[in-house]
């Protein structure tokens, strides 16, 4: 009789899970959080380049763009696709910038489909605000 529950249950509560419908907003076309980088007006650099790679075990670059970003202004928005597996989303990312002095600073950040991440270079780091 145990031997028979351990055999069966696992394959019930498989069954279960393939008919329970979950709802999700992820659709076909994808799931997308959005980043924008601001060079703050008292940082006195430009930012030169910014890219932003996914922060898994084997990291993918999905933006590596050289860019213009005087103190002051912003960049354009950036698309993260959030990555749907087992209805878990995987939103990890790492966001570097280049400056004018070929210094480098980065920022990790968890993206979300509805906020925009917000990222500041103040003169001394990248920040999320």
């Amino acid at each position: 009789m145990k031997k028979t529950v351990f055999l069966l249950a696992p394959v019930v509560l498989i069954l279960l899970a393939i008919s329970c419908e979950t709802e999700t907003n992820y659709t076909e076309e994808g799931f997308y959080g959005r980043v924008v980088v601001h060079n703050e007006a008292g940082s006195g650099k430009t930012i030169t380049r910014i890219a932003i790679s996914d922060t898994y075990i084997n990291p993918t670059t999905y933006y590596n763009e050289r860019v213009t970003i005087a103190p002051g202004r912003s960049s354009n928005e950036y698309e993260l696709e959030l990555t749907l597996i087992y209805d878990i989303l995987f939103s990890g990312y790492r966001v570097t910038i280049t400056l004018d002095d070929n210094t480098a600073e980065s920022c990790n950040i968890t993206a979300y489909g509805d906020i925009v991440n917000n990222l500041y270079f103040n003169g001394t780091g990248l920040v999320e605000r």
